[in-house]
């Protein structure tokens, strides 16, 4: 090996040692048939960067190992808040998250806003501090209530924060309007999409909410009626959003607060929004208010790496690990671990680490992998091949490929690549 080096020569990345070449390999299996290669990486961003580690042999360069860093710093997300029209003097509510979407943990020492008239949280001043560990969310409540009909009100929520970035504020606005009706809407916030493994409130309907109509003034509301408007459907006209109007009756009387259920049921990985709209008639003039229904649909998702465990002795094992990734929008449950294929008695999960799985899954959250410990024995002369079949939660099952070779005393052919050449030119090579 004459000389070891970075392909994309990134900063991040520095090989230690060795550092005096050549060195002479020895075949698989012999004293001093490895060396050890330190390197040391330091991270100048936040975002992963990537190189490639590659030994220049006696013929020609080959990869030797990925290399991947990526910084730490904590980065926040909050939600805005749009309250739409509301009647005066009606308070209406909105769920909005905070996000930790960094590798760090998020910390939140206190917020304020300047309109504390019109607008009021529950769930987020009276628990600071607030701490969030990467992927985790905080859900708050913020309520508006307008004073004067056909003002536009408007806030921003500063946070205070251990991070500089994205968005580490919260924009809160609504209108006040004359209406002697009004409705509040649902906020389901993240559902799981309506797979196998959601537990759905109904079965044929998906997740419950509710809506409320409140009757305001003094003179009763006549054929009152709601209806969900602008629903995003399915393939099908299977609609995303119901409101069981059952007991809703035809009049109802000033004070009276009326509870529907609701429902959301999603069937891809989006948000989901439709307007929900009460109508009735006072004095035979139409009179309504309405609101927003929302949800968002997640899903886990899978992927693995596989391995190559190299050349071993025949009746040696090798232990080693592959990577299964969390790609989804929501926590992945592996639930078990199979080895297929014409060689699957060549390899094994660890069994300790098997069991473990087996009896309580193992939970990764978005963004994060895990390494699964594998063994493999040569059990032959020759290759090895298999796959590692990861059962979870999500609607794939990745079988990444297992390589082995085995090789026994005495002679073993080798290949070799004669590269490219003029049609023309002749190379011979010794094998």
């Amino acid at each position: 090996m004459k000389r070891l080096y970075l392909k994309a020569r990134l900063a991040e990345f520095e090989i230690v040692e060795p550092t005096v070449f050549p060195i002479v390999l020895q075949p698989a299996g012999q004293p001093g048939d490895r060396i050890q290669v330190r390197l040391r990486a330091t991270a100048r961003i936040a975002e992963q960067r990537v190189d490639s580690l590659y030994a220049e042999l006696s013929c020609y360069p080959v990869p030797v190992a990925e290399l991947k860093i990526r910084g730490n710093e904590p980065i926040m997300w909050v939600d805005d808040a749009d309250f739409g029209r509301v009647p005066v003097g009606t308070e209406r509510m909105r769920q909005v998250r905070i996000e930790g979407r960094g590798q760090i943990p998020l910390e939140i020492t206190a917020v304020d806003w300047p309109d504390r008239t019109h607008f009021r949280t529950e769930g987020l001043v009276e628990i600071l501090p607030l701490r969030l560990d990467p992927g985790q969310t905080h859900t708050f409540k913020v309520y508006y209530k307008p004073t004067v009909a056909g003002a536009q009100d408007q806030t921003r929520a500063l946070f205070t924060v251990n991070a500089t970035k994205i968005k580490l504020y919260s924009d809160w606005r609504g209108t006040g309007i004359e209406a002697n009706v009004a409705i509040q809407g649902y906020d389901w916030g993240k559902r799981r999409v309506a797979d196998a493994y959601a537990q759905l409130d109904d079965p044929n309907y998906g997740y419950r909410g509710e809506v409320v109509i409140t009757v305001r003034g003094n003179t009763p509301l006549n054929n009152v009626d709601v209806t969900v408007e602008d629903d995003p459907q399915h393939p099908g006209d299977r609609l995303v959003f119901r409101v069981n109007k059952s007991t809703l009756p035809p009049q109802l009387q000033p004070g009276d607060v009326v509870r529907l259920p609701a429902y959301f049921k999603p069937t891809e990985e989006r948000g989901y929004r439709a307007r929900v709209v009460v109508r009735g008639f006072d004095n035979n003039e139409v009179r309504e208010a309405e609101d927003m229904l929302v949800g968002i649909g997640v899903q886990p998702h899978v992927a693995a790496d596989g391995r190559d465990f190299g050349t071993l002795m025949v009746g040696q094992s090798k232990s080693d690990v592959a990577p299964v990734y969390s790609q989804g929008t929501m926590e992945l449950t592996v639930r078990d671990f199979e080895i297929v294929g014409r060689d699957a008695d060549a390899f094994r999960v660890e069994p300790n680490f098997l069991q473990r799985v087996r009896e309580r899954g193992l939970q990764i959250q978005p963004g994060q992998s895990i390494d699964v410990p594998l063994i493999f024995t040569a059990l032959r002369v020759g290759e090895h091949r298999a796959n590692l079949r990861v059962i979870s939660d999500a609607p794939e099952t990745p079988e990444p490929e297992l390589i082995g070779r085995g090789i026994s005393q005495g002679l073993a052919a080798t290949d070799y690549d004669f590269g490219r050449h003029f049609v023309t030119t002749r190379v011979d090579q010794r094998a």
